[in-house]
């Protein structure tokens, strides 16, 4: 069942590549690469640890159960890296999503 959560992700990844790749000028490509593999790794180490022990804290029995929490705890971080993109892109208040070369 794991599974089909981590497809999406393998997916998503080589297209979030690409759409941040064509933002980018040509010489900064490796910059943009390294800071996106350095981000990825970061979170690969920290995002497991910090939501298991958020989803364990939601079941402990000296509380009520906050079902939930963990999906909206990644909802509430995916709208706001939303919202920062969105906000730094000038390309965004135009309602284009590619920029012309």
């Amino acid at each position: 069942m794991a599974h089909l959560l981590i497809v999406p992700g393998g997916v998503a990844g080589p297209a979030l590549q690409s759409l941040m790749s064509g933002k980018m000028p040509p010489d900064q490509q490796g910059r943009l690469q390294g800071a996106a593999a350095s981000l990825f790794s970061v979170a690969s180490i920290v995002v497991p640890v910090a939501f298991t022990q958020l989803f364990a804290w939601t079941i402990a029995a000296s509380r009520p159960a906050i079902l939930g929490a963990t999906i909206l705890l990644g909802a509430v971080l995916t709208f706001s890296a939303w919202c920062a993109v969105a906000a730094t892109d000038p390309d965004s208040a135009k309602g284009s999503t590619m920029r012309a070369t």
